[in-house]
């Protein structure tokens, strides 16, 4: 929420070298085998990055949990219905991904240019809920522990990317533009309730039982100009454009088919009052264009008779900040921002229409939603002194129309109804982390995160929202031997809070409390350094729940303990 991520190109190989490392891993709850290949050169003003990556895993494993309940609203009868599953994994959670990607980049007098190719693939089964009531189904996924069976999903993500600088003098020009295309295809076995499918059922079938396939393609374009600034002012100019386009296919429906166009522009300004006092600012405003294709229901006798209508929306929408930094000591800093952020809804937010199978509910959007609107004001300070390093960051929101998706009562025969709506919303909240060095050898870490969120409409917590955590880390460095240097070890244990604020059909969860521990040491024999890595999390086996998971709701808990190990051996 009014946040910024900023993906930054790789960095550049020394000139006139080959380096690269292999990386394995492995992870003993889900019998988890992945391994890496990175491959770097620079011949001069030219250089390339290679990296190719294979994981395979099998299901994962919870602590002594024999049965689970079908994902219902807590007044349906469902609610209460166990399931028997026979051991302690979770059926047909396994899966494998794999990815390559190439980077050819120049470095230049006038700036640098990289072009980035990407190719990334994964497939994985869905817990089948559903099969698992009938004994015939059960006991096919008992067969193996790493076999995919449906319901599953594929998906494929290609990418192409260029990033270029331009300086010009003390101008500098940035560009980057992308083309990205996602196939996303879900597997599940098809029936016709009504009879009045036979065609589409056949049709599909022979496709494997093509649930649901989403064919998605963005092309981005963005560019940001700064004139090197003049004095104690410094400006950014950025524009940035994007158009994007859905098309589905597919036995079911989640989302219709659609495009949309977004044009922008920002403008930054930095003002440098003095060495102790910055101003930060900046205005953005956007224009979308969105239209919705029709989605008619095949099966008029089953559920609505239109999806979703023909939908041709256009929104304009401002953001706004203004911060200020003052720095009392070259180690400390104080900060606060306002703001206003803008956001339209999202398409599933609108026109979601169907099963969305990943948290195994039904999702309804609404048409009427209007862009998300909200006022922040977030305050921080962060001292570095010789022994001890803190950071502190306050913030608290208010949205004219927050969006959320709210669990209703309604139970279809495809899962419990989820409708996506608005109301007016506080949100307040803060991190807090200090790093403390205990000597010459032991380092010490806390950190604490804590968010409210309040539906200001009916007076009552909106859903979803994750529980108070903190977490303590303590580091010791061993010192280094003749072969094993940089030996460290990490005793790391975090507490989570009861979530008691829930919403009518959310359930509460009850807090946890996880150790793990991590060994690692660098092995160097001549020239030649090996990583070695040894990761043990949750300990003790703790039987948990993640509040916001999808698991919650069936009473199934997260993982159990996990030793995992992972190798880095140069090239």
């Amino acid at each position: 929420i009014g946040g910024v991520i900023n993906l930054l190109p790789g960095t550049v190989p020394d000139n006139r070298t080959l380096s690269g490392n292999v990386s394995l891993s492995g992870k003993s709850n889900s019998g988890w085998l992945g391994g890496s290949l990175r491959l770097a050169t620079r011949r001069d003003d030219y250089y390339v990055r290679i990296q190719a990556t294979r994981n395979d895993f099998g299901d994962f494993r919870v602590p002594g949990t024999g049965s689970f309940i079908l994902p219902a609203p807590a007044s349906a009868a469902e609610a209460s219905h166990k399931v028997e599953m026979d051991g302690d994994n979770i059926p047909n959670t396994a899966g494998n991904e794999s990815a390559l990607s190439v980077v050819s980049g120049m470095i230049k007098p006038w700036g640098n240019s990289s072009i980035e190719l990407k190719y990334h693939q994964t497939h994985n089964g869905f817990f089948d809920y559903v099969g698992l009531q009938h004994e015939s189904t059960r006991i096919q996924h008992q067969e193996s522990e790493r076999d995919v069976r449906i319901p599953s999903q594929k998906v494929t993500n290609y990418s192409v990317k260029n990033y270029t600088n331009r300086y010009f003098g003390t101008h500098k020009l940035e560009l980057a533009l992308g083309y990205q295309k996602n196939i996303s295809r879900e597997y599940a076995p098809l029936s016709d309730r009504t009879g009045n499918r036979n065609s589409d059922l056949i049709h599909y079938r022979n496709q494997g039982n093509l649930e649901l396939e989403l064919d998605k393609n963005v092309i981005t374009a963005n560019a940001t100009f700064n004139p090197g600034g003049t004095g104690r002012h410094k400006l950014e100019a950025v524009i940035s454009t994007q158009y994007e386009d859905n098309k589905t296919d597919g036995y079911s429906h989640i989302l219709p088919d659609y495009y949309k166009t977004t044009m922008g522009g920002a403008v930054i300004h930095r003002f440098t009052i003095s060495p102790r006092w910055v101003i930060n600012s900046g205005l953005r405003a956007d224009y979308h264009m969105l239209t919705m294709q029709e989605s008619l229901n095949p099966d008029p006798a089953f559920g609505d008779s239109i999806f979703n209508p023909q939908v041709d929306k256009t929104y304009f929408g401002n953001a706004a900040s203004f911060g200020i930094n003052y720095l009392p000591s070259d180690n400390t800093i104080i900060r606060a921002n306002v703001g206003k952020s803008y956001r339209i809804p999202a398409v599933y937010e609108l026109g979601a229409y169907g099963l969305h199978r990943h948290e195994g509910r039904f999702e309804r959007g609404d048409l009427t939603l209007k862009p998300e609107e909200a006022w922040q004001l977030d305050l921080g300070m962060e001292g570095n002194h010789s022994k001890i390093k803190y950071m502190l960051s306050p913030f608290v929101s208010y949205f004219t129309n927050y969006l959320f998706l709210n669990p209703t009562a309604h139970l279809r025969p495809e899962g419990q109804v989820y409708k996506y709506q608005q109301s007016k919303a506080l949100l307040y909240g803060g991190e807090a982390s200090m790093r403390l060095n205990a000597g010459n050898n032991m380092q010490i870490q806390s950190s604490a995160e804590y968010v409210y969120a309040l539906n200001l409409d009916n007076r009552m917590p909106l859903p979803y929202i994750p529980p108070f955590s903190t977490m303590t880390r303590v580091k010791y460095r061993i010192n280094d031997q003749q072969v094993f240097t940089h030996n460290r070890l990490c005793l790391e244990g975090k507490w989570v809070a009861p979530q008691n604020n829930t919403v009518p059909n959310e359930l509460n969860t009850p807090g946890y409390f996880l150790l793990a521990f991590t060994a690692g040491t660098t092995i160097q024999v001549n020239d030649r350094k090996a990583d070695i890595k040894l990761i043990i999390r949750n300990i003790t086996n703790e039987k948990h729940f993640n509040h916001v998971s999808f698991y919650r709701r069936m009473r199934i808990p997260e993982p159990g303990r996990d030793y995992q190990l992972y190798l880095e051996i140069p090239i």
